[in-house]
């Protein structure tokens, strides 16, 4: 009985989706009248009876394909509709075109049609007729085999403007089929009829007459829709937004330096770096012009990021603003916890964004956990971060905040972005080609546009000299046991540039250097961990600590759909769908 039921599970899914794709009407007939005219045009009459029966739709469509494809290549046609009725009276219609077809949109948006309803399509032809040796011929697809739904009955007839019919041939079924149906021919006219037909199956007639008897016209391939746009579009894409972003960083984007001969130079002038501009990068052992750790990770990549926070923290601990306390693990594979204790500390002058970051921490009491920031933290960090630009900004090491003139930079590229990559949604089955790679040109150089908007905060003369020396110090931090004698000659020197360290990402480089030197660096008295002291282990807990400062004071909370957090067109499943 498992077996049993097994099988019939299995046949139930196999047929479900064949007969839930099923349509809930049919074609009762469609009789096709088509008349060669003297002057070459072919002009066809289809009155098509479709039965709605219960189902309430709008109408029909008629796809006629107006381009044809074989080994020879394209051949192009050219239909012009004459005539549109919907049982006997003048029908609502529009035309569209599209992959080389011609949509034929019968019924009226705002009334819907039931039972059976009777529809007249009369339309002309240029192209289609074919010369050969021998004889001239119509090969026509009556019905076409693209309707989902099955034909009653299919009638046809052909007549000519004078005599002769010499040859005709009829076929049925599924495109491909060689079968037979009937047919009957008089000198002037030929007649077929078949069916039923199932859903995508047709009719096609031959009918070849005497050779000359009207002229054989070719159709005109149709213009290039938008043609004159997709240029335009194209030299705006390739040529001249590209130009527009290189040119604005150009001017807007590069650091300002002072240029001179030596340190000293009374011609000293303030210009743009060059390109290909060459400094000298030299040990520094101390940070330039007292820059905190956070300012030196902004003056770096001009930007305010989660790492310059948490080194700010650790910098704060360092000068005795706070304590960090390292909590055991509830379990041997669980996420490391700290502690921050707040220490009251007015000997130290502080920023503004060290003040707020002080504040916002500890705005509950005197101690706050790590975890507890997790999901609610986002939106103070956001706040230091925007301090932090101000600050750089008004100690001149920008020309202007760095967070605004990248959000200004980005709006052109980002509209650019969105309306390109919607346009080319909306034309992805276009017949233009040039349209599309015009498309394609103003989606990439929109990209161009965001990655050059990134870069276009800018340095100041005062600040470009910061960097040059940051990047000395930096060199002096990651080549410790090159440069040992001032770690030999101060202790306390480790933990004085252990923020920058961490800010330059070599803390742990630093460390294994310091040991490797035979420096022992005394233990700290804001840290208090697990383990006993161990300066190698104690940088590498930093580093955990840090990834725990940086996923606690980043994270934001999910959504939910039943807490009411959710949104129409939210969460999983979705699509949609209808019929006319």
């Amino acid at each position: 009985m498992k077996r049993l039921a097994l099988v019939i599970g299995l046949i139930v899914l196999l047929i479900s989706p064949i007969a839930h794709a099923e349509e809930n009407w049919r074609i009762a007939s469609f009789n096709s009248a088509i008349v060669i005219e003297k002057d070459g045009k072919v002009t066809i009459t289809e009155t098509i009876a479709a039965d709605f029966g219960s189902e309430f739709k709008h109408g029909i469509f008629r796809d006629i394909p107006e381009i044809y494809t074989n080994q020879d290549g394209k051949t192009y046609t050219n239909i012009s509709v004459i005539a549109i009725k919907q049982d006997s009276q003048e029908a609502v219609y529009s035309l569209t075109r599209d992959n080389g077809y011609l949509r034929i949109k019968i019924g009226d948006p705002n009334r819907t049609v039931t039972g059976v309803i009777t529809y007249v399509i009369t339309y002309s032809v240029v192209g289609v007729l074919r010369s050969f040796d021998s004889f001239d011929e119509l090969y026509w697809n009556v019905t076409g085999t693209d309707w989902p739904v099955p034909i009653g009955t299919v009638n046809a007839t052909v007549t000519l403007p004078s005599e002769k019919i010499i040859q005709v041939a009829c076929y049925s079924g599924s495109s491909g089929s060689t079968d037979r149906c009937n047919e009957n021919q008089t000198d002037r006219q030929a007649q077929f009829n078949g069916g039923p037909l199932l859903a995508n199956q047709g009719l096609t007639l031959a009918v070849g007459y005497t050779k000359g008897l009207v002229p054989i016209l070719q159709g005109v391939k149709p213009p290039v829709p938008y043609l004159w746009l997709s240029v335009i579009l194209l030299v705006l894409g390739l040529i001249l937004m590209p130009i527009y972003y290189l040119r604005r960083w150009y001017k807007h984007g590069r650091d300002e330096w002072y240029a001179r001969k030596n340190l000293h130079d009374p011609n000293t002038t303030i210009k743009t770096v060059p390109f290909f501009a060459k400094e000298t990068i030299v040990p520094e052992y101390a940070a330039p012009n007292q820059l905190r750790p956070a300012e030196i990770g902004v003056l770096v990549d001009e930007r305010a990021d989660t790492l310059d926070v948490s080194a700010t923290i650790v910098d704060l601990a360092i000068r005795g603003h706070l304590t960090i306390t390292e909590k055991p693990k509830k379990w041997v594979f669980g996420a490391s916890d700290y502690t921050l204790t707040r220490v009251p500390n007015s000997k130290d002058q502080l920023h503004g964004y060290e003040q707020k970051l002080l504040s916002l921490l500890f705005q509950d009491g005197d101690s706050v956990d790590l975890s507890s920031l997790k999901n609610t933290f986002h939106a103070s960090l956001k706040s230091v971060q925007d301090d932090l630009y101000a600050q750089v900004t008004d100690r001149k090491l920008f020309v202007e905040n760095p967070q605004s003139v990248r959000a200004t930079a980005l709006t052109i590229p980002i509209i650019q972005l969105i309306l390109a990559g919607v346009a080319l949604g909306f034309s992805a089955d276009s017949q233009n080609v040039w349209l599309i790679v015009a498309l394609v040109s103003l989606l990439l150089s929109a990209i161009l546009g965001v990655a050059l908007s990134t870069k276009m905060p800018r340095r100041s003369a005062e600040g470009r000299e910061a960097l040059r020396k940051t990047l000395g110090y930096k060199l002096f931090l990651s080549q410790t046991e090159k440069y040992r004698q001032p770690f030999l000659e101060n202790h306390n020197l480790f933990m004085d540039v252990l923020p920058y360290a961490m800010v330059f990402g070599v803390t742990k480089k630093l460390a294994e250097s310091m040991e490797r030197i035979g420096a022992h660096p005394a233990q700290p008295s804001w840290y208090y961990g697990v383990t006993p002291w161990n300066p190698v282990l104690f940088t590498q807990n930093i580093g955990t600590v840090s990834a725990a400062m940086n996923t606690a004071m980043a994270s934001t909370p999910g959504s939910s759909g039943s807490g009411g957090g959710g949104f129409s067109g939210g969460g999983f499943g979705g699509g949609g769908g209808g019929s006319w």
